[in-house]
């Protein structure tokens, strides 16, 4: 993984690279690409603050414990909620 490679590649080859990479996981790929590489259009549904807020903005429930959004189970919800 080089300079070159992380600036030019399309987001899903890059998750796809970093993931392989111990000790880096899905929050990881999303905070290095959204405040590193600066790329706006990145959704980090893995963090639990951002799942809360879009919980409170668009008054929803999911199917997770207590009726919190779910990583998994909302995902399909919440970029639909989104796009």
């Amino acid at each position: 993984v080089n300079d070159e490679f992380l600036t030019t590649a399309e987001d899903s080859l890059l998750r796809e690279t970093l993931l392989k990479i111990k000790g880096i996981g899905p929050w990881s790929c999303d905070m290095f690409m959204m405040f590193y590489l600066e790329r706006s259009d990145i959704l980090p549904i893995g963090d639990l603050g951002v799942r809360k807020g879009i919980a409170k903005v668009f008054q929803i429930r999911g199917k997770g414990k207590g009726g919190s959004l779910c990583q998994k189970k909302d995902a399909q919800v919440v970029e639909a909620l989104l796009e």
